[in-house]
Formats: C-alpha cells, sequence, structure tokens
C-alpha cells in the first residue's frame, strides 16, 4: 500500500497518491461519489421523508384534535431547516472535493494550452466558492476563523482587477494569517488599482514573509525605489522565484 505513495515536494510536503496510479483517480472518484454526492442526497432524502411522515401524522392528529398552528410552524421550520442543512453540506463539501479531483486529473508538468484553460475554468469555480465562504463567514467566532484558514495550505492571489475596498479587506483581515502559506502574487499599479503595492507592504512591511512565495509578477511598477526593495528583499526567501515585471 505505501508504494501507492509519494511525498510531493511542491505542495508543503504533502502525501499524495502517485499520478500514474489508478488507485489515486479511483480514490478520487469515489470520495466525490460518496462526500460530493452521495451525502447530500442521503441527507435530503432522509429529511424530507421526516418531513412527510410529520405531515402526514400532523393530519391524522389534526382529524383527531382539530388543526394545530404551532405544531404546522414546527413542520414548516423544520423544513428549512432540513434545505439549509442540505445546502450548507454542499457548499462546504463540493468545492474542496472538485479541488482534489480536478489536481488528480490535471497534475501535470507538460499541458496543451486547452488544458490549462480549462483548469483555470475549474480553478476559478472553486475560488469563487470558497471566496463566497470565506465572506460570509468570517468573524462569526474563533472556530470557524481558524477552520476556513487551515482548510487550505497554499494561497494564490492575483489582484489584478480587485477593487480598493476588497483589496483592503484582504490585507488587514486575512493576509497577515496565510502570508507564509501565499505561494503566487500578482500585484498591479495600473490607473485601475493605483497604489496597490504601497498598500500592500502597509500591511506586509517585508516580502521575506511570504517564506513560501515561489511566483511574485509586478505590472506598472513605476518606482525603482519599491523595486529595489522587493528584489533585494526575494533573495531571503527559501524558494526560486520568477520575478514579472512590466512598467
Amino acid at each position: 500500500m505505501l508504494t501507492l505513495f509519494a511525498v510531493n515536494k511542491n505542495e508543503d510536503n504533502e502525501c499524495w497518491a502517485l499520478k500514474n496510479a489508478d488507485y489515486r483517480l479511483g480514490f478520487d472518484i469515489g470520495f466525490f461519489i460518496a462526500h460530493g454526492l452521495i451525502f447530500p442526497l442521503l441527507m435530503s432524502t432522509f429529511g424530507f421523508l421526516t418531513i412527510c411522515n410529520i405531515r402526514r401524522q400532523q393530519r391524522y392528529s389534526d382529524q383527531q384534535n382539530g388543526t394545530s398552528n404551532l405544531r404546522r410552524y414546527r413542520v414548516r421550520d423544520f423544513r428549512r431547516m432540513t434545505l439549509v442543512q442540505t445546502a450548507c453540506a454542499i457548499i462546504f463539501i463540493l468545492p474542496y472535493v472538485i479541488q482534489k479531483l480536478h489536481r488528480t486529473v490535471t497534475d501535470s508538468d507538460c499541458e496543451r494550452p486547452e488544458e490549462v484553460a480549462w483548469e483555470r475554468l475549474s480553478l476559478c469555480i472553486v475560488r469563487v466558492l470558497c471566496v463566497d465562504l470565506l465572506h460570509a463567514f468570517y468573524g462569526l467566532n474563533y472556530h470557524f476563523n481558524f477552520i476556513l484558514y487551515e482548510q487550505y495550505r497554499s494561497y494564490r492571489f492575483i489582484f489584478y482587477f480587485i477593487s480598493k475596498y476588497n483589496f483592503d479587506i484582504i490585507c488587514s483581515q486575512h493576509l497577515p494569517f496565510i502570508v507564509d502559506r501565499i505561494i503566487d502574487l500578482s500585484l498591479s499599479d495600473r490607473e485601475n488599482t493605483p497604489g496597490q503595492i504601497n498598500l500592500l507592504l502597509s500591511y506586509i512591511p517585508s516580502f521575506s514573509q511570504f517564506t513560501q512565495l515561489r511566483s511574485l509578477s509586478i505590472f506598472h511598477l513605476h518606482s525603482y525605489n519599491i523595486l529595489m526593495k522587493i528584489v533585494n528583499e526575494c533573495h531571503h526567501l527559501n524558494h526560486q522565484i520568477f520575478n514579472q515585471l512590466s512598467t
């Protein structure tokens, strides 16, 4: 069994099944079916069967004792709770399952352009779901924040077209807690995102805090001092970084 696994050096020493092993693909497909499809389906099925049983008992009780508004409200609230519980199970589980299966299928060093496009589309869908979860549940309590931050071991941030308001929220509320797990960072000082790099440096004073950074892209940087500051600090990072600079 141990021969089916290897340590992936590019993903923070995660243990993955080998790419060329059918076991990994079969396991991910089974994981997708069991946790992403069957679990929400069974949860909703048993919930609605329970609702039908309660309503059947309600009709029988109404025939015997008359209509009860309190019982009707309880059935309605239970129906809503079942729908919310099923939706939460799908929202929390499906993004992780899709990303896991996607990484198995597309994990290749040589990808064709159409494969890269499909990979980016798939990741965008997963990221949208995950970002919505982060905004929806962040700040409710400490345990929710811990779960959201510990769900992913690596992050990629592309800030080309983000608004200043959202960028400020990410830098002030989230970035300090995950700065050591960011592997890809793209910044831009173009006309629709002015002062983005300076704002980032106001929250993260040194790029040496990005200990896992592997790719850094900077566009429309017009300050020579900031450029030299970034270049000098990137020498202290653990991984070799590809700097894409555009003025």
